[in-house]
């Protein structure tokens, strides 16, 4: 099944249609190929199906990927199984400090899983 598809999906009740947009667009954006700006868009577009057509995104991770977005990085997601969680966000490891920075200040309530990035920014800046 490809985008050209999609429309079958109105014959299905409208609950189900969108569940399934989900799942078969995830497929396809796996699959495409591209530099990291089409990455980037692939991410921030599976962010977006993740919330609006699987309706498994929640206000907190909304948040954390909208941060990103101000701070200039596009490609940042939900991670996980939904209903909470994590967010994934690629970003070059010169910007690691200044982006955990602007989204601890947005999001007080918001923790590192791992600080293994920012350490090695950090490492990185100090040389």
């Amino acid at each position: 099944m490809g985008y050209g598809d999609l429309p079958l999906l109105s014959k299905l009740r409208p609950a189900v249609a969108k569940h399934a947009r989900y799942v078969i667009t995830e497929n396809l954006r796996v699959l495409e190929k591209g530099g990291a700006g089409r990455q980037a868009e692939l991410i921030a577009q599976s962010h977006i199906s993740q919330r609006d057509d699987f309706e498994c995104s929640i206000l907190e991770i909304d948040a954390l990927v909208d941060s990103s977005g101000r701070h200039g990085i596009r490609a940042a997601r939900l991670c996980g199984g939904g209903f909470g969680g994590t967010i994934i966000a690629l970003l070059p490891s010169d910007q690691v400090i200044a982006w955990w920075k602007f989204i601890a200040k947005e999001n007080p309530e918001a923790n590192l899983i791992s600080t293994y990035a920012v350490n090695e920014a950090e490492s990185e800046h100090a040389a």
